[in-house]
């Protein structure tokens, strides 16, 4: 079923201008990439207290206007953090955003992000004292980063990403990975 798709969407675009036997990704211009990273937080709006660990991102997108317009659906999980009498820990992140690029040469390029983030902290209480309280928050997000090419279709990317809170709270995260066009 699959080929028979693929082969419809390679007849298509031929149609439209495309070549014969194009592949239905790279008429598409998908990507899938996974990264790692260090996130921190932010447990209250006095930020008298930060909780940092390190946690993955897993992505994918496709590119709407080449080679400037993507969009990407993204999801960050993993990692805990205690200090104090409290342990916070990251049970993940759902992402959906935008990303704007601009070529700084042939092999690398800069970008932006732009979207909207919902993610899911667990905190507990290590004395056993109080509720242990789930802490759920969902609003705009925004990063920047530098991808360099390595191959025609794989990438290497360093990027800083921005959660704005609801009440003070804060979450911000350093990454670096790779992904791959299709």
């Amino acid at each position: 079923m699959l080929a028979g798709i693929n082969n419809a969407h390679a007849q298509w675009g031929q149609q439209n201008g495309g070549t014969a036997g194009d592949p239905l990704l790279a008429q598409l211009d998908i990507y899938f990439g996974a990264g790692a990273g260090r996130w921190s937080f932010d447990l209250d709006e006095n930020n008298d207290q930060t909780y940092e660990s390190q946690g993955g991102t897993v992505f994918a997108g496709i590119q709407l206007i080449d080679p400037f317009l993507s969009v990407e659906q993204r999801f960050t999980y993993g990692g805990s953090d205690s200090s104090g009498d409290k342990e916070v820990e990251l049970e993940g992140v759902w992402s959906t955003v935008f990303r704007l690029s601009l070529d700084l040469t042939a092999w690398n390029q800069l970008y932006v992000l732009g979207g909207i983030s919902a993610h899911h902290f667990t905190v507990e209480e290590e004395n056993g004292n109080g509720p242990n309280d789930e802490v759920d928050i969902a609003n705009f997000s925004a990063g920047v980063g530098l991808t360099h090419r390595v191959s025609e279709r794989a990438w290497l990317y360093v990027e800083r990403f921005f959660f704005d809170g609801i009440d003070g709270d804060f979450h911000m995260e350093v990454s670096g990975g790779a992904f791959y066009r299709f």
